[in-house]
């Protein structure tokens, strides 16, 4: 049996501010501090031979990264299949900046009613793990 822990990168500035997929702000510090504590959290049930993957993103390769080092793992293996979408006219806006932007209302509005959520953020997190999980969480089992 295999287990597998999946994290999601510690907060950079733009974490519940702006839309971020291919942009690549690094950890704020609350980032880093977070990254640490979750760091102290996994590393005590981690194997010392257990494999970390990363995204090549700074926040994702940051937050693995202090993870790695406080499970004393051989290190992080970069894979660009991990790496976020490109969310189109919403990259690197805010949440009030898109509310403006037609071309984004009719996208948000569509989005809304077949998901669900009030916070478009949520959303599109729901959709990034249902889109790129599939094939690089299928190719960390096999190998």
């Amino acid at each position: 049996m295999v287990d597998i822990i999946l994290v999601r990168h510690a907060s950079t500035s733009w974490s519940g501010v702006r839309y971020c997929g291919i942009s690549d702000p690094p950890l704020s510090p609350t980032g880093l501090a977070e990254a640490r504590r979750l760091a102290e959290r996994l590393a005590p049930d981690l194997p010392p031979d257990c494999r970390i993957v990363s995204s090549p993103s700074r926040r994702a390769l940051a937050t693995a990264s202090a993870i790695a080092d406080a499970a004393r793992a051989p290190g992080v293996s970069i894979d660009p299949r991990w790496q976020e979408a490109d969310v189109g006219v919403a990259e690197g806006r805010t949440f009030d900046e898109l509310t403006e932007i037609a071309a984004f209302d009719a996208f948000y509005k569509r989005m809304i009613a077949r998901i669900e959520i009030r916070d478009v953020s949520s959303a599109f997190a729901m959709e990034q793990i249902k889109y790129t999980t599939e094939v690089p969480l299928g190719s960390v089992v096999e190998e």
